[in-house]
């Protein structure tokens, strides 16, 4: 039995069917053959819109009966299952060929149009633009942590692998242990809240209990769009498209990276961004050294973060720093046990450890050059990331035709929170 996923990649395939057929006798009368044809499609079309319906009732009866027993349940991939044969057919999804056809042909084919069927799909599942000549890649690609290669990848990595990568590499948050990745959503997110709870000891053997305050509360997680263009020459991508498109990719995975290590690990939240984890209510604080003791007072401010959120609110689950590139050197040179225990240790790029824990450096972490760097410490399971509709581009040949170019339209749905700001210290290092 099919699952709602194949479903719809077929029922992709009878639309593109029809619409030929309907572009061919535009303004005259079909073929007895033609319309017997033309109303086959539309019968199989209606058919498989019914099983699509069906499909998707049998998986949301899966994943609740999951839910409720406990059991981890993706809502990205829900309950499809991706066989061998189609990601041996998916690892052929070229980007640089989708937007050649959108700009001259103005539709899709072959594995083109059934993995942006699917993203497609999902972006109006999330209330989000999708019609007209646009490219939306799936969010659970866009959203890998495992590596792609030709063997395990659903897609061949040389575009939208190449975005993944980029992404990956540069953006902290997709390297940080613990934060929870929620892809796929199609509406905004209730996040329940807590404080720290108190409880004491009793008075008497039946003395009545007191209350353990704290109730809880909720966060939401609401799409907030990244949107940017870039102009690409048609004679690039004629003579070499995947090269360009690769690099163009890449450079947009890059930039979509940056905004969000800027917005997320800034000590100040970023206009119309979603929050800095730093200005959550609560975020705790300690009086940092002093004066700058270079290898010294920077590796003193670090130990000092790891103790406060300890005190405060213990060590369990997973712990990172967040500290801006200033910070290096004085960290590198750093000594807890003078010539003996180093602070931190170099797992290669930025892969390293402080004080035990996980510890990254960004240059989104705010910064005065010469002067000072930003950190934060804290655990990183209280903070929630949300992206709606994965990747969409709209492939716009018109607004810069007169250059000879296409016009590459990126818009991505994200937001995050920091559910409980205790869980986190922030602190300014002299350097």
């Amino acid at each position: 039995m099919k699952n709602s996923k194949q479903l719809r990649e077929e029922r992709s395939t009878v639309d593109s069917q029809i619409t030929e057929l309907r572009k061919k006798y535009e303004g005259s009368e079909m073929t007895e053959a033609d319309a017997t044809e033309f109303d086959n499609l539309v019968e199989r079309m209606e058919t498989l819109s019914d099983d699509i319906e069906k499909a998707e009732k049998r998986e949301a009866a899966i994943k609740d009966v999951a839910s409720r027993q406990g059991q981890n349940f993706n809502p990205a991939q829900g309950t499809q299952e991706t066989s061998k044969d189609e990601n041996t057919m998916l690892r052929s999804f070229d980007m640089g060929k989708a937007v050649r056809d959108l700009a001259k042909k103005g539709r899709l084919d072959g594995a083109e149009a059934e993995l942006i069927g699917e993203g497609v799909s999902e972006a109006r599942e999330a209330g989000i633009q999708s019609g007209g000549l646009r490219i939306v890649i799936p969010s659970k690609y866009t959203e890998k942590r495992t590596d792609i290669d030709q063997t395990n990848s659903a897609i061949q990595p040389v575009t939208v692998g190449r975005y993944t990568e980029a992404l990956r590499e540069n953006a902290v948050y997709a390297n940080v242990p613990g934060i929870n990745v929620y892809t796929g959503l199609s509406g905004d997110m209730k996040l329940p809240v807590t404080a720290k709870q108190t409880l004491a000891w009793a008075t008497a053997e039946n003395s009545a209990a007191a209350d353990g305050g704290a109730n809880f509360t909720k966060d939401t997680l609401a799409p907030v769009r990244l949107t940017g263009y870039v102009d690409v020459s048609n004679r690039v991508l004629a003579q070499n498209g995947t090269a360009a498109m690769n690099a163009v990719m890449t450079d947009l995975g890059r930039s979509e990276a940056e905004l969000i290590n800027t917005a997320m690990f800034s000590t100040a939240s970023v206009a119309n961004a979603p929050g800095a984890l730093a200005a959550t209510s609560g975020v705790l604080t300690f009086t940092e050294e002093a004066a700058h003791s270079y290898g010294v007072s920077v590796p003193k401010d670090l130990l000092s973060a790891m103790r406060t959120v300890a005190n405060d609110h213990g060590l369990t689950g997973n712990h990172s720093y967040i500290l801006s590139t200033e910070l290096i050197a004085d960290a590198l040179a750093g000594v807890n046990v003078a010539g003996i225990t180093p602070t931190i240790t170099d797992g290669g790029y930025n892969r390293y450890t402080i004080n035990g824990m996980n510890a990254f450096f960004t240059t989104g972490a705010t910064k005065v050059a010469g002067t000072s760097g930003d950190g934060i410490f804290g655990d990183f399971s209280r903070v929630h990331f949300g992206r709606w509709g994965g990747l969409n581009i709209l492939v716009d040949p018109y607004t810069v035709a007169g250059n000879d170019q296409v016009r590459l339209v990126v818009n991505s749905n994200v937001d995050w929170s920091l559910v409980q700001g205790a869980a986190f210290v922030k602190f300014t290092s002299l350097t």
